[in-house]
């Protein structure tokens, strides 16, 4: 059966009316998309991107923190200068990095949102 007869079985067939693309024949191929997202989509923590990328690493989480702090997005305090309340209710930032497809390491960071969930009002 080709695609188009599997499809007009399940889905009925198409009128016409909408002036619709040809349908695609799905890839069989499970290991290119495999492939592509072990090349494409791959980013690590700090500790792993550190370990892989070295010097380059650093530089990018610096870059990424020093961007914060110049826009004034966060305001870097001690631990001990916080009550034991703020230093449960304070935000996890998460930081990764990735290796762009011109060889640049990439940082990137976002505040972990889940702990504050808990405190809103549904």
């Amino acid at each position: 059966m080709d695609l188009e007869t599997t499809m007009n079985n399940k889905y009925g067939v198409r009128s016409g009316h909408y002036n619709l693309r040809p349908r695609k024949e799905r890839s069989t191929n499970k290991w290119s998309n495999a492939f592509l997202f072990g090349i494409a989509m791959t980013q690590y923590n700090v500790n792993q991107g550190l370990k892989i990328f070295g010097h380059a690493g650093e530089t990018a989480v610096s870059t990424e923190l020093e961007q914060l702090l110049s826009r004034r997005v966060i305001e870097p305090k001690h631990h001990h200068e916080l009550t034991f309340k703020e230093r449960v209710d304070a935000l996890r930032y998460l930081m990764f990095l990735k290796e762009k497809h011109t060889g640049q390491i990439k940082g990137r960071g976002c505040a972990d949102g889940q702990n504050q969930r808990l405190y809103m009002q549904k």
